[in-house]
């Protein structure tokens, strides 16, 4: 069950308040890149995100199920290339 929280109005003008808040946004935006990566890509399509993103390691990630190092994707920015992922995912699926 999801319980709503209520915040004091003036805390919600805090800078800190809306740095939480954007970290936040920039988090969900993070797990539905991470979420379409999981889509089955062939290698040509991967090679493709790896150029489009300059994140050279896209284009070795094992099909398998193999190891990928995470923190690859969150230094590099992931979120950026949502628009570019969910391209290619609409190709793929075309």
């Amino acid at each position: 069950t999801s319980k709503q929280f209520k915040v004091n109005k003036a805390l919600t003008t805090t800078p800190e308040y809306e740095k939480l808040k954007n970290e936040i946004t920039k988090l969900k935006i993070i797990v539905e890149t991470f979420d379409l990566l999981t889509f089955y890509f062939e290698e040509h399509h991967l090679r493709d995100l790896a150029e489009k993103t300059s994140i050279k390691e896209l284009a070795t990630i094992k099909q398998d199920g193999g190891p990928f190092p995470l923190k690859i994707l969150f230094d590099n920015n992931i979120d950026d290339f949502k628009g570019d992922i969910e391209d290619t995912v609409t190709i793929k699926i075309k």
